[in-house]
């Protein structure tokens, strides 16, 4: 962000090409940028080294810094946001057009939206407990048993951790009831996370999307089919002007990427295929959980307790009974994900478990209660549950309500607290001090992408119809 607008230096000029970037790269516009860690097994060393990455970027940034919060500013119109460039390759124009494709579906409004992606693997220690630990159908069936459970308890990280309760005016939805708060900025009263409702990454288009998370086979099989099927709602964007390349296809999803899932199974193969190629030829390897907004009041959104809860809620996940989940439970857990987003710090808010209505107290306070027998004797974690407790009954102390504390305190309307917040960030990271030879690691990476983006820019290729052809076949 630059004087509370969005910053029109192209990411190439400033932190180099993102095609072949390991730690820089963009998401879906060229000013949304995405910093990226490689594993740890220790918290304080992610942070630490998600600190440096800031570092890093802020040096080149001149006096712009990083917007804090998950929705943009409302001083941002779609015409404002400049779709990520990749270069002239034909990996490149297929994130380019891919990303064309999610424009001209969704918008860019709701595609400018931001968050974390918490990805959590098991250690080959933990495999080593089993007889069938190197076997890759039972490593994928465990962590399915955790991605069934994410489905069923998100809406608990969403009442915790969710702090996007200000939208835009373009991602409103008129049935729910808002608050005009300033510019463009529109207050949902009781909301946690408007960017995990339907008017933010549960896009309403995907809501009778049913992908089977019961097994790899039938999740392989379900997102094959939503890629192969043509809709004619997407068909008609092909219309809408002469331009060839609107989006990649016209199926339900032009590549499985485009299913905003809560959480998605993971290959760390880099085969040059597509993700469920790679989970069918060597199994999941990882989870990456997708549900979490980004903290404000963390300088790297997000901090080590957090990193530490969702550890730990990730464990819970796998150790928790986890039977099979039908499209009725599914519909019942799309629900329940959607009502704690909009209406979670409602008083005596009821969800719905089995069929059976039970309120988010007292569900919540059951989760927790596991959580705390299961790792009473982890010290690792040295997790406070109570004090989770208490934010079932004290909304205010949740993530949402104390954003919104602090918005009162300050008297500030939402871009105005956006750079406020921003800035300080910005200089207490500055002023830090940082590991040089972590920055080396940024550098060199910096001129390694620049190498591979210029010889592959130089390379004579097939033509991106070909390309397209292969990749979605193989």
């Amino acid at each position: 962000m630059d004087s509370n607008s969005i910053s029109k230096i192209e990411h190439k000029e400033r932190f180099g090409p993102p095609l072949f970037n390991s730690f820089i790269t963009t998401d879906f516009a060229d000013a949304q940028t995405e910093l990226v860690t490689p594993v740890f097994t220790d918290h304080n060393e992610l942070i630490s080294f998600l600190r440096s990455l800031h570092k890093f970027a802020l040096d080149r940034m001149s006096e712009e810094y990083f917007w804090p919060f998950s929705i943009p500013s409302g001083n941002i119109l779609s015409s404002d946001i400049k779709i990520a460039n990749f270069g002239n390759t034909n990996k490149a124009n297929f994130k380019e057009i891919y990303r064309k494709g999610l424009s001209n579906r969704y918008g860019k409004a709701m595609q400018a939206i931001s968050g974390v992606h918490f990805n959590f693997s098991l250690t080959e220690s933990f495999w080593n407990f089993f007889s069938e630990g190197k076997d890759l159908r039972f490593r994928s069936n465990i962590y399915f048993r955790a991605i069934r459970n994410l489905q069923r308890y998100n809406w608990l990280i969403l009442y915790l951790f969710g702090c996007s309760p200000i939208i835009g005016k373009e991602l409103i939805d008129n049935k729910y009831d808002f608050s005009c708060i300033g510019r463009n900025e529109h207050l949902s009263e009781f909301s946690t996370s408007l960017r995990m409702s339907t008017m933010g990454y549960q896009a309403k288009s995907q809501s009778k999307l049913f992908i089977s998370i019961n097994s790899l086979d039938q999740y392989i099989s379900d997102l094959k089919n939503a890629t192969n099927t043509l809709s004619d709602k997407f068909a008609s964007i092909d219309d809408l002007s002469s331009e060839k390349w609107k989006q990649l296809n016209a199926n339900i999803l032009q590549v499985e990427d485009e299913y905003y899932g809560i959480s998605r199974p993971k290959s760390s193969s880099y085969e040059n295929q597509r993700q469920i190629s790679k989970l069918s030829n060597y199994g999941v390897d990882y989870i990456e959980f997708r549900a979490l907004d980004l903290n404000p009041f963390s300088e790297v959104g997000i901090c080590e307790k957090d990193l530490k809860f969702m550890e730990a809620f990730l464990i819970f996940c796998i150790l928790d009974a986890s039977p099979k989940i039908n499209s009725s439970e599914f519909e019942e857990t799309l629900k329940n994900t959607h009502d704690v987003s909009i209406f979670g710090r409602k008083k005596d808010l009821q969800l719905e478990r089995n069929g059976q209505s039970i309120t988010l107290f007292d569900w919540g306070a059951e989760i927790l209660d596991k959580m705390s027998d299961l790792f009473l004797k982890v010290n690792q974690y040295q997790l406070d549950f109570e004090k989770y407790k208490k934010q079932l009954s004290n909304p205010e102390l949740t993530l949402s309500g104390r954003f919104l504390s602090k918005k009162e305190e300050l008297d500030k309307n939402f871009s105005e607290l956006g750079e406020i917040m921003g800035k300080e960030h910005r200089n207490s990271i500055l002023n830090q001090i940082h590991d040089d030879s972590i920055s080396k690691i940024f550098e060199t990476e910096a001129m390694n992408a620049e190498r591979k983006f210029t010889k592959k820019e130089l390379m004579s290729e097939k033509p991106f119809d070909d390309y397209l052809r292969e990749f979605l076949s193989s």
